[in-house]
């Protein structure tokens, strides 16, 4: 708040709005608001310094706690005694020696553990509360600890809570003391992995992508455990960690299990923050799926409980005051449970709604206003062990050639342990700097390699050096097709020719890797352009005569392209292709103007039976104009299940804040009131036949 207060007591804003403070009214500022303050207004203001050194709010807390949760008298008894027990010391030596993902207030953790240990005494008979309270204080003090600044301060809380904490509850020396739950039943410990249910294998379905499943790891069923436990009691969890490390994936997947059974109780809605979320564009999103009840109170359609799952929530930009607008009407409903109607100014109570969150503490503002983030339960997601990310890979991939010869499926464990490992030497030799930001290789690069080995069909991989010769054209294409230079490329081949000589020695791969390698090119169009079998071209002529095929066709029912197609374009073409013809496959072509990217892009979506479209821009075309663009595209390829392929240069984006809708578009598909509500029942009705028919839940 940017004001000066004058001795008649006026309070004049930055707007130049003036409030008169009345004898009976007082002003209560935070420091971080006075920062913006002039001398005028922080001289009139009592300071008054708040120390919490010895714990009083969160002992506070924690008796009211006592007081209102039900359980046994002797639960009664031993509780106050355990967080005396537990809590101070380790609080003391977090704050001294070790440093969250993001910064953590203390009475956030210890909401957190009282939360967990008030659902998990509801759920189950508790033989020992001691044993439930270590688990709660380790995951809701240590959870937030990760990789920071170049040390591990989740190792290091492990290390000092087996030396400090660890006596009467003594954990295994194998791993860590977050590699365990509480058997409650037996009450003992045991490794998370036995947590998992059912066959992983049996239960996938490999022609839908990756991103569909989440495979139970010890690092996934975690999380979700303790998310669902929270989730329960209406308690938030905010899982925070590096771009592509799974923080959206692991969420998506705890809100499908507990949002897809038949007779559950909750809904969820998805909400991408970007730069440009305000509170009044976050209001619209957020009251989509609520009704008007009675009065003012508002809530999810039925008896239902509305789970909004936030991602990237330190994105929105603050303002010139450092205030997240976005942020501040979400702390308001997370505070008190309502906000305003804006257009009536009325107060609008919202009532059966949660928050799930997730966001990357290196990019947008870092982290969050501490007003709201107190209310979240914090658990840093890293980079998945090797052990887990095997885990994963191999379960589709053994489900996958299940029905292919056994000399073919035998060399699956080799494959996923040679991907694991030229993903390792990819990282270590191509860092990001300003000048190639985009060096950047992260989980999302490795699924897409073994998405593309999914596309594998028994009819084209017969042998196995065909399945060996896909896998190198695959880590080629997520790894070497980003990198930009003659030099690098070269680097990244040496890398891969070592891997497979090493992994693969039996097969000849000698001709692909040489100073002037042989092309080795896959496409779905290799028998014929309509065909839809992966293959591998066998020369350079047969790839050169199925394109120009294309290219004829292309040319007799649209406007003439003389393209000549020498040899890299052809394997553009190709390598186009790929990437549109998978699931949300999404190319970003980076050249000089004028070397071909839209033409080939044109070509490319034609070959894969898409239509093309774009936008006209004109000096007036706004953001509106874009949305109605959008609206059309998304009647076509969702209403009438038409291919589109919508291709999009930067000479059109002539306004920065197109880049949000289409941020949109790539991350979820949902774009913020793009839509109006009275459309949307006519939308709704024009799927929900196909929605049925690929076993989706009939909701909104």
């Amino acid at each position: 708040m940017n004001s000066v207060m004058d001795d008649n007591k006026l309070l004049t804003l930055a707007s130049n709005e003036r409030i008169s403070v009345k004898p009976h009214m007082r002003l209560i500022f935070e420091i971080r608001d006075l920062r913006f303050a002039t001398p005028a207004t922080v001289s009139r203001a009592g300071i008054l310094y708040i120390s919490d050194d010895a714990g009083y709010q969160w002992r506070a807390y924690v008796k009211s706690w006592l007081a209102r949760i039900k359980t046994s008298e002797q639960n009664l008894q031993e509780l106050p005694v355990l967080f005396e027990k537990y809590v101070p010391d380790t609080l003391f030596h977090c704050a001294k020696a070790f440093k969250h993902i993001i910064p953590q207030v203390q009475i956030a953790m210890v909401v957190s553990i009282c939360k967990l240990i008030e659902n998990i005494l509801n759920n189950n008979e508790v033989k020992s509360i001691e044993w439930i309270f270590v688990f709660a204080c380790i995951w809701c003090i240590g959870g937030g600890f990760g990789m920071k600044d170049g040390k591990d301060y989740r190792q290091l809380f492990d290390k000092w809570w087996k030396s400090e904490k660890g006596k009467i509850i003594k954990f295994p020396g194998k791993g860590t003391v977050f590699d365990y739950y509480i058997d409650i039943e037996n009450t003992k410990l045991e490794d998370w992995s036995k947590m998992a249910t059912g066959d992983v294998v049996a239960s996938i379905d490999t022609s839908k992508s990756i991103q569909s499943y989440t495979v139970p790891t010890a690092d996934t069923i975690s999380a979700q455990y303790i998310m669902r436990q929270l989730v329960q009691i209406n308690h938030s969890p905010m899982l925070a960690g590096l771009a592509g490390f799974g923080k959206t994936q692991i969420i998506k997947g705890m809100l499908n299990e507990l949002c897809m059974k038949a007779d559950s109780e909750y809904i969820q809605q998805i909400v991408n923050f970007n730069f440009y979320t305000t509170a009044n564009l976050l209001q619209l999103i957020l009251q989509q799926q609520l009704e008007k009840k009675a009065g003012r109170l508002f809530a999810p359609t039925g008896s239902k409980k509305l789970i909004y799952f936030v991602d990237d929530l330190n994105m929105p930009g603050p303002d010139p005051y450092d205030t997240q607008t976005a942020i501040a009407l979400l702390r308001q409903h997370r505070d008190y449970e309502h906000w305003y109607d804006k257009n009536k100014l009325t107060l609008m109570d919202i009532k059966n709604t949660q928050l799930v969150a997730a966001m990357n503490p290196t990019a947008g503002t870092f982290f969050i206003n501490p007003r709201l983030q107190r209310h979240f339960w914090l658990l840093a997601v890293g980079m998945p062990e090797q052990s887990s990310l095997s885990t994963i890979y191999l379960a589709y991939l053994q489900k996958h050639f299940q029905g292919f010869k056994v000399s073919i499926s035998e060399n699956i464990n080799s494959i996923v342990k040679s991907t694991l490992g030229l993903f390792s030497d990819v990282q270590l030799k191509f860092r990001k700097t300003a000048q190639n930001f985009h060096y950047e290789f992260n989980v999302r690069h490795l699924t897409n390699v073994f998405q593309g080995l999914l596309q594998a069909k028994q009819d084209a991989i017969k042998e196995p050096e065909n399945l060996v010769r896909l896998w190198v054209h695959e880590c080629e294409r997520i790894f070497g097709d980003r990198l930009v230079n003659a030099k690098d490329l070269a680097t990244y081949r040496a890398l891969a020719a070592d891997t497979t000589k090493k992994a693969f020695s039996k097969f000849n791969l000698n001709k692909y890797f040489g100073a002037t390698p042989e092309p080795l090119i896959f496409a779905q169009f290799v028998a014929s352009l309509d065909d839809k079998l992966y293959d591998q071209f066998p020369s350079a002529d047969a790839m050169s005569k199925r394109l120009h095929e294309g290219l004829r066709e292309y040319n007799d029912v649209n406007a003439v392209m003389d393209l000549v197609l020498f040899e890299d374009a052809m394997k553009h073409v190709c390598k186009i292709c790929r990437i549109i013809a998978s699931d949300q496959g999404h190319a970003l072509l980076v050249g000089v103007g004028g070397s071909g990217k839209q033409s080939l892009t044109r070509l490319s979506s034609f070959i894969c039976q898409y239509t093309t479209v774009g936008i006209m821009i004109s000096s007036t075309y706004g953001l509106g104009d874009l949305k109605t663009d959008l609206q059309g595209f998304y009647m076509k390829s969702g209403g009438k299940d038409e291919g589109l392929c919508f291709l999009f240069t930067e000479g059109q984006i002539t306004k920065e804040e197109f880049l949000v809708s289409i941020n949109d578009l790539l991350s979820s598909g949902e774009i913020a009131d793009l839509f109006q509500a009275e459309d949307i029942d006519g939308i709704v009705n024009q799927v929900r036949g196909p929605c049925k028919s690929e076993g989706l839940g009939d909701t909104p």
